[in-house]
């Protein structure tokens, strides 16, 4: 041993002073561990809070808008009621009273700036505002949705559009159908952005704060504080809108990344449901603020604590200097040793891809599996087309017939009767065809209990092998029928042992089985030959095995179980 691994073994080691400072960074540790767990409460419980009274704002937000919306619905089916006959039957004379009715009742609904009558050809047949009529809507997203379900009980809630005149509007719609029941025409009130801002301003309550309001696909309506929205996509997969439609839940708290602004905040978020109406699609609200506001004072507070318990710990660091050679030491040697594992798991990773094996890796509590590119590829997908991967995704592309298989290995898993397998089985590629794999896999990962946790393994495309073996069982076949039809039997002579074997037919053509015939010589086979007729046989076999013939052709008397020559 070196001296200087002497050394660093020597103060690794015990003694009273090893102890002394030992017990004091434990202490130090525990304390500094209390603080910063008591420290994050506060954080927690500073959030819970703001979490409450955001939520109270949406809530708000929804009472006010869900009221709205029932309004303008009624809207509508006054309109249907009155007017609904222009829709029903074309070529109806529109009373010049209409435009004058539909402004009424746009008066009487706040917010609402066109109000008006759309036939079963998509174009405008009556309105509040005249310049809309005869202009063709057959091409709005909405239109194409009242034609499509025709249904006259169905709020068609559809998403915000920039007007020609550059407004942005949210566009609500009703069926009409005519007397056999097909689709006649529509109404349609549409309402404009500015009329929802005093919902979302009246409930802000500190400067950083932000409402919202989205369409259900995902579409920005409305944002205040700040400019207006421009249609805003809050529908990719990781924005904070996202996540609380994969929740499924009326409202929820989340914090993210805001798409909009870029800062990082907490979003209190409700669906707007309106009580015994049905609508296509719907809209949420959201209120959220900055994390740096709510956090600041305890941010402050955080530093403050940060620095004192540093000042302690670099106060017990400086007295125990003498260490810091063992440290280092020890970083090197863990260094070292992770070198030496990331070496060996780059030639694990290499040894895999030599052999175009995919690896997957299943987490039997959340069912998520990872896998490596060449698992996708195998089945002509990239990585990413996949994603996210579950066992589902598996199971998608397998073999209806060994799915079931599959199932019981799984099982068998699950109850501890295996902790390992290997089986073929067949998915479907991309292009339809079926690929044949071989899987291996074993219990990677076990509870306290037993149970598995994780189970990993290797898939390998052994397509061709197994229309190789079909070929050949195909062959095997095609010849036994052969040998059937030409009542033949076959044999082989190892010359090199003496034995000689022979199938079943061979040995009922002289009236054995093969279990009666067995061991067989080549010797107590000639026995079995006519005196006359082993002369030839010895010659024809002696050319054979010298090469002065290709192959062997004898004919001959042997004698069949009975007695008698055949």
């Amino acid at each position: 041993m070196t001296p200087t691994a002497v050394e660093s073994r020597a103060a690794a080691g015990g003694g009273p002073f090893h102890l002394i400072w030992t017990a004091h960074f434990l202490i130090l540790a525990l304390c500094t561990a209390w603080l910063v767990a008591d420290h994050w409460q506060q954080r927690e419980r500073i959030l819970a809070e703001e979490s409450q009274r955001l939520l109270a704002s949406i809530r708000t937000i929804d009472i006010n808008l869900a009221k709205t919306l029932h309004a303008t619905n009624r809207a509508l089916e006054q309109m249907i009621e009155e007017y609904g006959d222009l829709v029903r039957n074309p070529g109806t004379q529109v009373p010049e009273s209409s435009r004058h009715r539909l402004a009424q009742l746009k008066d009487l609904i706040e917010g609402t700036f066109t109000l008006g009558m759309v036939g079963a050809d998509g174009v405008w047949i009556a309105s509040n505002r005249p310049e809309m009529i005869g202009e063709e809507r057959s091409g709005r997203d909405y239109f194409r949705v009242a034609r499509e379900r025709n249904d006259p009980d169905l709020l068609i809630v559809a998403p915000p559009i920039r007007t020609r005149g550059g407004v942005i509007a949210l566009t609500l719609v009703r069926s009409i159908q005519d007397a056999g029941g097909a689709f006649a025409g529509l109404a349609n009130a549409t309402l404009e952005q500015a009329y929802f801002r005093p919902f979302l301003d009246s409930v802000a309550y500190a400067d950083d704060m932000v409402s919202t309001i989205t369409h259900e696909d995902g579409i920005l309506f409305l944002r205040t504080p700040g400019p207006v929205a421009d249609l805003t996509d809050l529908s990719g997969p990781n924005t904070i809108f996202s996540q609380f439609k994969r929740r499924d839940q009326r409202e929820a708290v989340l914090g993210g990344v805001s798409v909009v602004g870029g800062d990082r905040r907490l979003v209190a978020l409700r669906n707007i449901v309106l009580d015994r109406l049905k609508t296509d699609r719907g809209l949420t609200v959201g209120t959220g603020r900055a994390m740096d506001a709510i956090l600041a004072t305890w941010r402050e507070d955080a530093a403050l604590l940060g620095w004192a318990m540093a000042a302690l710990w670099l106060l017990s660091f400086m007295t125990f200097v003498y260490s810091r050679r063992v440290r280092a030491k020890s970083l090197a040697a863990k260094a070292r040793a992770r070198d030496e594992r990331d070496s060996e798991r780059r030639r694990l990773s290499d040894a895999i891809w030599a052999t175009g094996a995919g690896t997957w890796e299943w987490d039997v509590g959340t069912d998520a599996l990872r896998v490596n590119r060449r698992w996708a590829e195998m089945l002509g997908y990239s990585l990413e087309e996949l994603q996210p991967v579950t066992i589902e995704t598996s199971r998608q592309f397998q073999h209806p017939d060994d799915y079931r298989r599959r199932m019981a290995t799984t099982a068998q898993y699950l109850g501890g009767v295996i902790d390992q397998s290997d089986f073929e089985t067949r998915y479907r590629h991309k292009d339809g065809h079926w690929v044949w794999m071989r899987t291996f896999g074993r219990v990677s990962k076990r509870d306290a209990a037993g149970k598995p946790l994780v189970i990993a393994g290797l898939w390998l495309d052994v397509t061709e092998q197994v229309r190789a073996r079909e070929a050949l069982q195909r062959e095997y076949a095609r010849r036994e029928s052969v040998l059937e039809a030409a009542n033949g039997g076959t044999w082989e002579w190892h010359l090199d042992e003496g034995r000689f074997e022979f199938d079943e037919r061979w040995a009922r053509m002289i009236g054995y089985s093969v279990a009666e015939l067995s061991p067989l010589t080549i010797d107590k086979f000639r026995e079995m030959i006519h005196p006359d007729d082993q002369r030839s046989n010895v010659e024809t076999s002696r050319k054979c095995i010298e090469g002065v013939t290709s192959h062997y052709h004898w004919e001959g008397r042997v004698r069949h179980k009975d007695g008698r020559w055949i």
